[in-house]
């Protein structure tokens, strides 16, 4: 929720872990992120203990979660991409998505 989280900047695979927010918590069971020179951007699949899933997209700053806009140039999307697919629920709602 508020506040800045530290995250390690690379995890491997993911490392499922909690959120709260106004409206409800639960986990984050699925991350796709790509390096920047200036930031991580993430895509989060955000499952609810009350049931129900959501994306959230976000990115860390040297390695503390920002939940501002997230902001992708287009020479991140490749890789991005690639992350993303390794993600087979996340990779499925975005394709939902567009």
């Amino acid at each position: 929720m508020g506040g800045k989280r530290k995250i390690p900047a690379k995890p491997s695979g993911i490392r499922k872990r909690r959120f709260q927010l106004h409206w409800g918590g639960g986990w984050i069971t699925e991350e796709a992120r790509a390096r920047t020179p200036y930031h991580e951007p993430s895509v989060q699949l955000l499952c609810y203990d009350a049931g129900g899933r959501a994306l959230r997209f976000c990115y860390y700053h040297e390695g503390f979660y920002q939940g501002g806009p997230l902001i992708l140039g287009e020479e991140t999307l490749a890789s991005f991409r690639k992350e993303i697919r390794k993600n087979k629920t996340l990779h499925g709602l975005l394709k939902r998505l567009v």
